[in-house]
């Protein structure tokens, strides 16, 4: 009998480590889920509380009695030059060949134009090796077009290619005065 009650309190007290470990662990894995929610809201929150201070600071602020610098029906609507910028023209590729230069930007490859929703690397890959495509690109301060033939990519045989490094941007086109 004596034996069988030391069973039973071996077991009770095992049981009973083994509710609190399990009430331990479950309560560090909620606490832990818990933690991360609400710090994860917080730095959302403070994130934008940051960018809405930074976007006042970028944002000039005029005094309600100062004049307006330009009246707005005088000022020119700001044009924007987006595309693909030429970092590098790699030497004897179909851009170089075609006289395309490190500054150029393309504009478009055959009347489509490239900008964040359509990236250079996707018109030309529309195309085959041998396809001939019109780039149209901007050059200090000026719009040109060139005909090209692409080439098939050394490291990628059977897609059509360029020969560029480029980077997509968009900046302020300014125009150059006629001669």
């Amino acid at each position: 009998m004596e034996e069988e009650k030391r069973k039973v309190y071996t077991i009770v007290a095992i049981v009973a480590v083994a509710t609190v470990l399990v009430s331990c662990l479950v309560a560090a894995v909620a606490g832990g889920a818990a933690g991360f929610l609400v710090g994860q809201r917080q730095g959302r929150a403070a994130a934008e509380r940051a960018l809405e201070r930074r976007m006042e600071e970028w944002v000039p602020q005029l005094p309600p009695e100062a004049p307006t610098p330009v009246p707005p029906m005088e000022r020119e609507p700001l044009l924007l030059v987006q595309g693909a910028l030429i970092q590098k023209v790699v030497p004897d590729s179909p851009a170089d060949k075609a006289g395309l230069k490190e500054g150029d930007i393309i504009l478009a490859v055959d009347d489509i134009e490239i900008g964040p929703g359509y990236p250079l690397s996707k018109a030309i890959n529309r195309h085959q090796p041998n396809d001939r495509v019109t780039i149209r690109f901007w050059r200090e301060g000026r719009e040109d077009t060139v005909r090209v033939t692409l080439g098939e990519n050394p490291d990628n045989p059977g897609q059509a290619y360029l020969g560029v490094y480029f980077q997509m941007v968009v900046r302020p086109r300014i125009e150059m005065p006629e001669d």
